[in-house]
């Protein structure tokens, strides 16, 4: 296992890097925060959760046209989309495809839950809105997971890793999806920078809907199995937060919006890493969408570090439109900070969670603050 600081990398990461790009060795593990000032998330306890449950699931609406065959709109196709020349082609990747599916290689396939709007096929941008017409007895409100898929997810801590604490916290047995699962609609958006892609962010998502913790769950396996592929190459993997943000405010449509942000270490983005001053457009990014109406919550990974602490505290205020106090690490990035900042912080809360019952108890808190 590769280990790594808050301040900066560890010895035996550097060492990996010199030797070539790894998989564990992406900036999202590293943090290049310096003390500062600001609020601190808040550490929660709990139990651990344990494996996933079962759920029911919808089916995405499916057209009459086979490949290759004319079209206006991707609900005309059969488990394909609608290319900008009018005609029915595979899927690239999840936006491509309706709303409530997911690209599976080549073809859409269903993730569960209502149909909604259409992405359109080989075009860059958001996919579909939020699901159909059924609603839960949250009504309106939509809840999206935003979760890192970089290395460090995997690879960190020793025993139990961040990735089996936030799946098993949210969609396990246990978890706190459960209990909702069938009056609040949900989805996740997970999300990472890979070396030389030719797209970034990366991202495999489910728009918000009903009964949505089984088709969670999957999605969850097959973004590991997505993270395996490219660990077994040494492909290195980043956290790509603002671009991450902004995809996330695009798949939520409507009423009461919320994005549920679950990361660890500082942020990267699709232009640069290794760069403490990138805190910067990852506030921006979540200022942006709480200007759309959409709420941004947000969950620390890892242990405590008053740098970090700081920086999920920005990050909430953010969220929530409470001012946001320039830190000393921000203070120094010179005249490209885009986001807005006051001479004070707010008040909004953060969370940290360091097992998987913390990530439980943060959701669960999240989750009754949207629909009590």
């Amino acid at each position: 296992m590769l280990r790594r600081r808050w301040f900066g990398v560890t010895v035996s990461c550097a060492l990996s890097l010199l030797g070539g790009a790894n998989a564990g060795c992406d900036v999202g593990g590293s943090n290049l925060f310096q003390a500062s000032g600001g609020a601190a998330a808040t550490p929660v306890g709990g139990s651990a959760g344990t494996s996933a449950s079962a759920g029911t699931s919808g089916s995405a609406g499916s057209g009459t046209v086979g490949p290759g065959g004319p079209c206006t709109t991707s609900s005309q196709c059969t488990d394909q989309v609608c290319s900008p020349g009018g005609s029915c082609v595979d899927c690239n990747e999840d936006k491509d495809c309706l709303t409530n599916q997911y690209c599976d290689a080549t073809h859409c396939v269903a993730t569960g839950g209502d149909t909604g709007g259409s992405g359109s096929g080989g075009n860059s941008g958001s996919g579909g809105g939020g699901g159909g017409t059924s609603t839960g007895s949250c009504g309106d409100a939509q809840v999206l997971f935003v979760i890192q898929r970089s290395g460090i997810m995997f690879e960190q801590p020793d025993d139990t890793n961040y990735w089996t604490m936030v799946k098993d916290g949210i969609t396990g047995a246990d978890g706190a999806l459960n209990a909702y699962d069938s009056k609040l609609k949900t989805g996740a958006l997970f999300f990472v920078r890979v070396a030389d892609a030719d797209k970034c962010p990366v991202t495999s998502s489910a728009a918000p809907a009903l009964a949505a913790t089984m088709p969670l769950s999957e999605l969850f396996t097959s973004n590991q199995s997505d993270y395996q592929k490219l660990a077994d190459a040494d492909t290195k993997m980043d956290a790509p937060v603002p671009e991450a943000v902004a995809a996330a405010a695009g798949l939520v449509l409507g009423g009461a919006r919320h994005l549920v942000l679950i990361t660890t270490g500082g942020p990267d983005t699709c232009d640069k890493t290794d760069d403490g001053c990138l805190v910067d457009p990852a506030i921006k990014a979540v200022q942006d969408a709480q200007k759309m109406g959409v709420t941004t919550h947000v969950i620390g990974l890892g242990g405590a570090d008053e740098g970090y602490d700081a920086y999920l505290g920005e990050l909430a205020n953010a969220g929530v439109g409470k001012p946001v106090k320039k830190s000393s690490q921000i203070n120094g990035c010179g005249n490209g900070v885009k986001a807005t900042y006051s001479d004070q912080n707010g008040d909004a809360k953060a969370y940290r969670a360091e097992n998987t019952g913390d990530v439980k108890n943060a959701v669960q808190e999240i989750l009754k603050s949207v629909c009590p």
